[in-house]
């Protein structure tokens, strides 16, 4: 039985190997981008939601607030 190894490329510099790390992240990155973009523009929120991380948060600081938002702004601002 043989095992596989990662280390199929050690002939290869650091800096090549690392180039092709780099690759595959920005291929990565584009993926995401255009997820995100296929989500948004079919108003899928379940789908734009799966593209953060658990942790991860959507925040808009341009946009003024809506719904919600903006009934808690604006009864926070009547007290000042």
């Amino acid at each position: 039985m043989t095992i596989p190894s990662r280390v199929t490329n050690a002939d290869r510099s650091i800096e090549s190997r690392l180039a092709e790390v780099c690759r595959e992240c920005r291929l990565a990155i584009r993926d995401l981008t255009a997820c995100y973009n296929f989500a948004t523009d079919d108003r899928e929120l379940n789908a734009v939601v799966a593209l953060f991380t658990e942790g991860g948060s959507f925040v808009c600081w341009h946009a003024p607030p809506a719904g919600r938002c903006a009934a808690k702004r604006q009864a926070g601002s009547s007290r000042n």
